[in-house]
């Protein structure tokens, strides 16, 4: 499943590729949509797409084996149309975190699409494309904010446990390591923050 990829392109289509061949597996075109965002459930065989058209926004799911007939299955989300700029599945593939252009970031259900939670408290006044993440056992999310700083909600409740300080520009990227208790943040001045987590629902880091 590494070999595969599947970028959303401005053009509203998404590619599939295999690293291992230059020419492009397969083009799916959504006409009359914002760019698409594209993402691997974690065993490689099913890849979702979220995007809006004028009116409304929704998601869709393909397996890898038959994408060319179309999604399997397709989720019409509640609320106005909104640019998604990625998403995320969980690590048990159960839940998908959408991250947009809004103050808002949505989690829903992997299987029926219905909401779970919609964590808020982080800025993004500007649209910023703001990346989110799960933390590797999906209980907690993290998000960047335009005011620089990281912000951490418990999944379940949607509860906001934490919000770091370390960045003095808005914090446009945040990842959590695979293997070690330990969670990355980037902002738009080039500085890099490295974040412990502490048993107190904080974490210890910074520059």
């Amino acid at each position: 499943k590494e070999a595969f990829f599947t970028p959303g392109s401005r053009d509203s289509s998404v590619r599939l590729w295999d690293l291992r061949q230059e020419a492009a597996l397969g083009v799916l075109p959504v006409p009359n949509h914002s760019p698409p965002a594209v993402s691997f459930d974690p065993d490689g065989l099913i890849f979702a797409t979220a995007m809006s058209d004028a009116s409304s926004r929704s998601v869709r799911l393909y397996d890898m084996r038959s994408y060319a007939k179309g999604p399997f299955t397709t989720f019409n989300l509640a609320g106005p149309p909104v640019v998604f700029h990625h998403l995320t599945f969980s690590s048990d593939g159960k839940t998908i975190l959408l991250p947009s252009a809004s103050e808002a970031i949505d989690l829903i259900d992997a299987f029926d699409g219905n909401l779970l939670n919609t964590f808020s408290g982080h800025v993004n006044t500007r649209g910023l494309m703001l990346e989110a993440t799960f933390t590797p056992d999906g209980q907690f999310v993290l998000s960047g904010s335009e005011d620089g700083t990281v912000h951490v909600w418990h999944a379940e409740s949607g509860q906001e446990v934490a919000v770091l300080q370390g960045h003095n520009a808005p914090t446009m990227a945040v990842r959590w390591s695979p293997t070690h208790m330990l969670a990355a943040s980037a902002c738009m001045n080039s500085l890099l923050c490295m974040w412990i987590p502490r048993a107190d629902g904080g974490a210890s880091g910074g520059p």
